[in-house]
């Protein structure tokens, strides 16, 4: 493997900020003051028959359904060169929404999720997974995502995406 050049990672900041601007407008239902968002990026083997992949991608969206933990799952599929051709060769993008870091860690280590990962992980050529927590506990008013019922409150800022 080789070293990662600064354009490698311009991209993958373009598509995580874009992830995390998705979540950030995306209703919780969360009672608690944070919110943790799963990402997973992956790209299905190439060999992989397109009946397998839709089996996983079913496999996935009831692996979150059934999981009363799991307030949120939202998953689709890169639009390609016709778009942006900035996601590095990821097609598949998902994004699970949970309310806490204790929550998250319980869904990671549930033995469903740790099957599921076997056989997802397994197909995948390359994947990337990543947990971000946003914090709801911004007093202020400015910059800064703010889903609160408090008086004052700013909506989510608009992102830029060059």
């Amino acid at each position: 493997m080789g070293i990662i050049g600064p354009s490698v990672l311009v991209n993958h900041f373009l598509v995580l900020s874009l992830l995390l601007y998705v979540a950030m407008g995306a209703d919780t239902d969360c009672e608690r003051d944070t919110t943790v968002y799963h990402f997973v990026l992956n790209t299905f083997l190439d060999l992989l028959p397109q009946p397998a992949i839709d089996k996983i991608l079913l496999g996935y969206v009831n692996l979150t359904n059934e999981d009363p933990r799991v307030k949120h799952f939202y998953w689709g599929k890169d639009l390609g060169p016709k778009v942006e051709n900035r996601t590095e060769g990821y097609d598949y993008g998902y994004m699970t929404t949970l309310c806490s870091e204790e929550e998250t860690i319980a869904y990671l280590k549930d033995d469903r999720t740790v099957r599921f990962g076997r056989e997802f992980f397994g197909a995948s050529k390359k994947a990337i997974a990543i947990n971000y927590m946003h914090n709801y506990t911004y007093e202020g008013k400015g910059p800064g995502p703010c889903r609160c019922a408090r008086v004052g409150c700013d909506p989510p800022p608009k992102i830029p995406i060059p």
